[in-house]
């Protein structure tokens, strides 16, 4: 278990190391078989680093009418992915790249705040997809049985998405 501020995060995860590339790597950045999910954080190493915050700014939409503001607290990833793809085409592999991701609230039944996480990380031509729950610290210590629960969910939920879109994978 590790922390960060006042989350959770759970050591015990799932990863999955994707075994045919070019179909994945065409789904996450072009394709339809990420565009549900929203960006926490996108990280692209090629020549330099490019770093994206998925965050919204609250302060930029402050004056904004109602029907601008963004209705969820992250960047939708059919937002964002234009942008790396942008960033990653050419004729060299990037060293690496790292997505974090997370499903909008109200599609993806989280409760007590526990924030469900997919990352999907390349780094040596190898891209892995792993799967993480990240919790308040009070709400993980107060009931672990509950949270074990929540996370055989997620990851359950994780391995039918990959299954679903077709991604050939096995688990490491």
């Amino acid at each position: 278990m590790t922390s960060r501020g006042d989350l959770v995060y759970n050591k015990r995860m799932k990863l999955y190391q994707i075994t045919q590339i070019k179909p994945f790597m065409s789904a996450l950045l072009s394709g339809e078989g990420f565009s549900d999910f929203l960006l926490i954080e996108g990280k692209l190493q090629t020549a330099v680093t490019f770093t994206m915050q998925g965050r919204y700014v609250g302060a930029y939409f402050k004056e904004a009418d109602a029907d601008e503001r963004p209705a969820e607290e992250y960047l939708a990833w059919r937002d964002a992915a234009p942008v790396f793809l942008q960033l990653i085409r050419g004729k060299r592999t990037p060293v690496s790249f790292q997505f974090i991701f997370t499903l909008p609230r109200q599609e993806s039944a989280q409760t007590d705040d526990a924030r469900k996480q997919l990352t999907v990380r390349f780094v040596g031509g190898d891209p892995h997809v792993y799967s993480a729950l990240s919790t308040p610290e009070a709400a993980f210590f107060q009931d672990r049985e509950a949270q074990k629960e929540r996370e055989a969910a997620w990851d359950a939920e994780v391995l039918a998405f990959l299954t679903r879109c077709g991604f050939a994978f096995e688990e490491v």
